[in-house]
Formats: structure tokens, sequence, C-alpha cells
């Protein structure tokens, strides 16, 4: 998926990347910050919008808790100090 952005963007293809942030499977700030950095390393200037997403247990996942809001505001910072100019939550 990643290399596919990558050849999007190069292309000159307007991207926008959404992130599912579920509790326990991708919600570490290590993570976080990784996603954060690929972004920005595509677009220095830091144009290339960022959804973080609101995950909520359903279907064959309904295990996992919903994300809690201070997760997303977290993401929000690492986008906004990654150099992302355009870091929007969702599902809230």
């Amino acid at each position: 998926m990643l290399e596919t952005i990558k050849r999007a963007h190069k292309a000159g293809i307007h991207i926008e990347i959404t992130t599912l942030i579920v509790p326990e499977v991708n919600d570490d700030e290590k993570q976080l910050k990784k996603i954060a950095k690929f972004i920005f390393n595509l677009d220095k200037k830091g144009n290339i919008p960022w959804h973080i997403s609101r995950f909520f247990p359903m279907y064959k996942m309904k295990d996992k808790d919903f994300t809690p809001i201070e997760t997303l505001r977290k993401a929000y910072g690492i986008g906004k100090d990654a150099g992302l100019k355009f870091v929007y939550l969702g599902n809230l």
C-alpha cells in the first residue's frame, strides 16, 4: 500500500490518507509518528491531508474498545509536530 501511495503522489495524483486508529493495534505513539513521518516525507511542505479516524467496535472486531478521543488528539499533535498542515479528526 505504501508503495502505491508513493507512486500516486509521484505521478501527481491528489492523495489524502486516512488512518483508522484501533486500540492495541496501531495506537501507540511510535506507530503514529511513523505514519506522520511517512506522509511528511512524501511532501516536505506538509500539504498531504491526514484523516485520523476513530474506531468503533463492530462485526468481527467487537472484542476491541472504541478509540478514546484522547488518542485521536495525541495523533493530531503528532501529525502537526511532524509538519503536516492538514490533520483532521473523524468519527467523533
